[in-house]
């Protein structure tokens, strides 16, 4: 009886930045969520330290997508990259009162 279940390290993937084959647990997906790397391209590539919140928190922020025009809200604490619903990095904070260039954000 042939075994078809390979182990882990078995299986290589080709990393798409330095083009090396590494194991299958050794791989990760891009911060575009579309290419395998390998996990040392990986650490190259995304931020180690995640932003440190110094601001006060607000109930919920509202936010409108500049491409598709969803609206969503999201806690004052939750940073937001990139709208929901179409999945681009154009958003607007939206604010009853009026909004500038400066509440803009370019992800």
């Amino acid at each position: 009886m042939e075994e078809n279940n390979y182990e882990k390290s078995n299986v290589k993937v080709l990393c798409k930045i330095c083009n090396n084959k590494v194991p299958i647990d050794q791989v990760r997906y891009d911060k575009t969520g579309t290419k395998l790397i390998c996990k040392t391209c990986y650490e190259r590539t995304v931020p180690k330290e995640k932003p440190v919140f110094t601001g006060t928190i607000k109930e919920e922020d509202n936010y409108v997508c500049d491409k598709c025009g969803y609206k969503f809200k999201r806690k004052g604490n939750i940073q937001v990259y990139k709208c929901h619903y179409c999945g681009k990095g154009i958003l607007r904070k939206e604010n009853p009162i009026k909004n500038t260039m400066d509440e803009y954000l370019e992800l």
